[in-house]
């Protein structure tokens, strides 16, 4: 998220994604797909489910830590005036 950035993740990072989603592409469709499901503001979160990689939509200030869900990764920040 920076100019001349972006690309797909590091070697382990990205076999985890690949496993859990199928593609890179397709994690960003998931986390795509989440971030717009959240109404007016919240997050979509990469958290670790199980130790495997998975996605997580939580409203308003909300966290993985704060829903009993596992460590969180990556976290995006949907705020109603964004779109």
């Amino acid at each position: 998220m920076k100019k001349g950035g972006g690309g797909t993740p590091p070697a382990d990072l990205g076999k985890a994604l690949d496993a859990a989603f199928t593609s890179f592409a397709a994690f960003k469709d998931a986390l795509t797909r989440s971030a717009m499901g959240v109404f007016r503001l919240g997050w979509a979160w990469l958290v670790l489910d199980a130790g495997k990689p998975a996605i997580l939509g939580l409203p308003n200030q909300d966290s993985p830590s704060h829903a009993g869900e596992g460590p969180a990764t990556v976290g995006l920040d949907v705020w109603e005036h964004a779109y």
